[in-house]
């Protein structure tokens, strides 16, 4: 089914809340009814003579729903902001700033362009650790998007935007102003609920609903006020169910629209389908504190409580599978229990041992001058700064090297990569790489005479002294990947497919070289080649083969992983960490090589590795 197909199916369904709303205020009504004839029974069986006493308390429910929904409804006159604000959302100029709160403005901007709708308000649920989102307002001109803290803090910039693009097809299909309408109609329907709630509260407490909280026991002239009250929270009771059920009646089709509309979006599937994918693998998931979660959870981006009588929102394999029908169950089988959090596969290493600290990578990334990294993030500097990475140590090889690079590419161009060279002299090798990662932007922007040149320097460069290091392997790979996109760009829109299984063999070549990087006394590079691909390739067989050609073997696994679809990603890099880290411990050439993958996927690296 196309994905405008599944819009049409989708927008047929719609009709279907307003049917539910209508059947919950009919059963509201004559539950209320049927409640005023027992009380009439009992106190005033006289005036069950005539029906007048059905007209007046039917209207007077009606008139309690209609005026509850009215009050939310001005409550809310204010728009997405106001609703924003109901569900503990703060203005992002209001917050502090930081570089994921630029990164998501950002985001929003781009996506309010690709979309042709006006900007809406920014919101961030600060305090919320549940990876979630929602849009709301009545118009595009009023509307708001709120995103969770959480969600920032886990999300890639691919996945963020897909979630914010699944946000703006709420905005545009109408969804939006439905949603926010909603949030007024289920509050009158459930009134009573509340208001029978309140009334229980009040009868078992000491003073008025204002007034302390000690409890007293229900002495003979509040228990009439207590049964009546909980008769009344039961008859509520009806109300919130139906108001769940048209949330979930309501929303779970409306999803699945919006899933889909998000790929017209983005035009990129494979970012959706892994954000659905990191939802599942959380332990807090996508869950909203009560409060909040309740009041708005058909607005949000998935299920917003952990236990709820009707589900809001499709299962995440479902909504997988609308974006990716010839899924397999076993790419879903990787999808959903083998992204598995850090401090799981951290919890499940041998006791006694210490993981590398966050703290003293990021204390060793010090090291390199502030100077240098801005100069790498410059596209002018780009070019020289690649190129004196590679000068060797030796002065005649150097002195041959700046020769090479004179020749391709003039004297000034090989002149500023000597005078670099004398500053990456004093850098240790493994801080090279991260250096070379900066270089992205400008590689990118090469002109492609210069790309050409550059590319075919890159092996003489490396091979100058007639050894190639682990370090120089990999920051030529990185390094040719980037300029292949500048001279080709449409290979950075190539759909990815390949699952684990459809690249096992390379997959075992990579574990088999990580392994062999190891030095540990207790676990056999064997046990840990095993471990890492049970996560990154469940069910495929194989053995651990250390590859006869070491480094040079990864580069046609290098090749390979460009095919792999994003839902494998992750478990990959979790499989490779866990490889790494048998005794919480990883060495040097092992952290490169898991960065290193995790810079040609374009994927974040786990926290020890970062």
């Amino acid at each position: 089914m196309s994905v405008f197909e599944r819009q049409e199916r989708v927008q047929r369904r719609s009709a279907l809340f307003i049917a539910l709303f209508a059947c919950g205020v009919a059963g509201v009504v004559a539950a209320l009814n049927f409640l005023t004839f027992l009380a009439l029974k009992v106190f005033a069986p006289e005036l069950l003579q005539t029906r007048g006493w059905l007209v007046i308390s039917s209207l007077a429910a009606l008139a309690i729903i209609c005026g509850a929904a009215l009050w939310r409804f001005y409550s809310l006159r204010g728009g997405g902001s106001a609703i924003a604000k109901l569900a503990g959302g703060t203005h992002i100029k209001d917050c502090r700033p930081s570089a994921e709160l630029t990164r998501y403005r950002n985001v929003v901007e781009e996506t309010a362009i690709a979309a042709g709708l006006p900007r809406p308000a920014i919101f961030v649920l600060e305090n919320e650790g549940g990876i979630n989102a929602f849009a709301a307002g009545f118009s595009p001109r009023n509307a708001a998007i709120a995103v969770t803290q959480g969600a920032l803090d886990t999300f890639t910039r691919d996945e963020l935007q897909a979630v914010v693009a699944h946000e703006f097809s709420h905005i545009r299909n109408g969804d939006m102003a439905l949603n926010a309408r909603l949030i007024g109609f289920l509050f009158g329907i459930s009134i009573f609920q509340k208001a029978g709630g309140a009334l229980v509260y009040a009868a078992v407490t000491k003073q008025t609903l204002f007034g302390d909280r000690q409890q007293r026991r229900i002495t003979v002239p509040n228990i009439h006020i207590f049964i009546g009250a909980a008769l009344l929270y039961l008859v509520g009771s009806l109300g919130a169910f139906f108001a769940s059920l048209i949330q979930a009646a309501h929303c779970r089709q409306r999803e699945l629209l919006a899933d889909a509309s998000a790929v017209q979006f983005t035009r990129n599937p494979e970012a959706m389908v892994s954000a659905l994918a990191v939802i599942s693998t959380r332990a807090s998931g996508s869950a909203l504190a009560p409060m909040a979660g309740a009041q708005i959870s058909h607005l949000l981006f998935a299920q917003g409580a952990l236990f709820s009588l009707f589900d809001t929102h499709p299962p995440i394999l479902e909504r997988i599978l609308s974006l990716d029908p010839k899924m397999t169950e076993e790419r879903l089988e990787a999808l959903t229990h083998n992204f598995r959090p850090k401090a799981q596969v951290q919890r499940e290493q041998p006791a006694g041992a210490a993981a590398p600290s966050a703290a003293a990578q990021k204390g060793a990334l010090k090291a390199i001058p502030p100077a240098l990294m801005a100069a790498a993030a410059k596209p002018e500097q780009a070019l020289p700064i690649c190129l004196s990475l590679f000068f060797s140590g030796q002065d005649e090889v150097a002195i041959q090297q700046r020769e090479l690079v004179a020749q391709q590419l003039g004297g000034d161009v090989a002149q500023h990569a000597a005078l670099l060279a004398q500053e990456m002299r004093l850098l240790p090798a493994h801080l090279r790489l991260p250096v070379a990662a900066r270089t992205k932007k400008g590689l990118r922007t090469l002109p492609p005479k210069e790309a050409h040149l550059f590319v075919g320097l890159l092996q003489q460069l490396v091979w100058a002294d007639g050894t190639v290091e682990p370090h120089e392997f990999y920051m030529a790979t990185l390094m040719h990947r980037q300029v292949c996109l500048a001279l080709q760009p449409e290979l950075s829109q190539r759909r990815r497919e390949q699952s684990a299984s459809d690249l096992a063999p390379h997959l075992a070549t990579l574990f088999s070289q990580l392994a062999s990087m190891g030095e540990s006394a207790r676990v056999t590079p064997e046990q840990a080649w095993r471990r890492g691909m049970a996560l990154a390739a469940p069910g495929v067989e194989g053995s651990y083969q250390p590859p006869r050609d070491g480094l040079f073997a990864l580069g046609e696994v290098f090749k390979a992983l460009d095919s792999l679809a994003v839902g494998y990603q992750r478990a990959l890099i979790e499989g490779m960490a866990a490889t790494a880290l048998v005794e919480a411990r990883a060495t040097q050439e092992q952290i490169d090589l898991v960065r290193t993958v995790c810079m040609l996927l374009e994927q974040r690296p786990p926290l020890v590795f970062s």
